[in-house]
């Protein structure tokens, strides 16, 4: 089984990407976080992966909860539940894997993005960030009337965490920014596809298409 994992903050176009990932073909099992954002009502984040990173980050102070004893824990307890996620996954317990094709699930939580050497060592992934300018990040927050941490504050955080894990653990991704995405989505979806050998999904790029437009 391979993760396609789309990185990246809040308001930054994660929705967007996986959403197109999932009219591509790629599953994102169910049951998704919905909103209270009209436009993007469905964030595509799979409740069950929701838990498990929640269960582990405080959101608010973005970082891990008080109760565990040292980073080193933490990474462990994560990664043990990460582990069982990922058996469920593999069972089926979140949505029937489609017949004749690889095994291959899109996940995305913005918190989740500061976890990547858990997520990477438990699971085959390849990572798609997803990058927006803070002021644009900023100006989405305040139209959803969302807390601060949900916008350029919070964005900061995560895109730090997240290249410095990177770095540290000499991890690999392909970047997209929220404008090229929207402007020239075929060459993006391109992109992706023959970065997540998605090959075999091509056929369905013009409904990827559609959604991003719809988006």
């Amino acid at each position: 089984m391979k993760v396609i994992f789309v990185a990246g903050s809040w308001s930054s176009g994660t929705t967007m990407v996986i959403g197109a990932l999932d009219h591509l073909g790629v599953p994102t099992f169910g049951p998704h976080f919905h909103s209270n954002d009209p436009r993007t009502p469905n964030t595509y984040e799979l409740m069950p992966f929701r838990k498990v990173i929640m269960n582990h980050v405080d959101e608010a102070a973005m970082m891990p909860h008080s109760r565990f004893s040292s980073e080193k824990d933490f990474s462990h307890q994560l990664t043990s539940a990460l582990r069982q996620f990922g058996q469920q996954l593999e069972r089926g317990e979140f949505g029937t894997w489609p017949e004749g094709n690889p095994k291959v699930v899109a996940l995305k939580m913005p918190l989740a993005s500061m976890c990547l050497p858990e997520i990477t060592q438990v699971f085959d992934t390849d990572i798609i960030i997803v990058h927006r300018p803070m002021s644009e990040i900023e100006a989405s927050r305040v139209r959803r009337n969302w807390p601060e941490y949900f916008g350029a504050a919070g964005a900061n955080k995560v895109y730090m965490k997240m290249f410095s894990d990177m770095f540290d653990h000499k991890l690999s991704a392909l970047m997209t920014s929220h404008g090229n995405f929207v402007k020239r989505t075929r060459d993006a979806l391109e992109k992706i596809i023959n970065y997540c050998d998605l090959q075999f999904l091509e056929h369905n790029i013009e409904k990827a298409m559609s959604f991003v437009r719809k988006d």
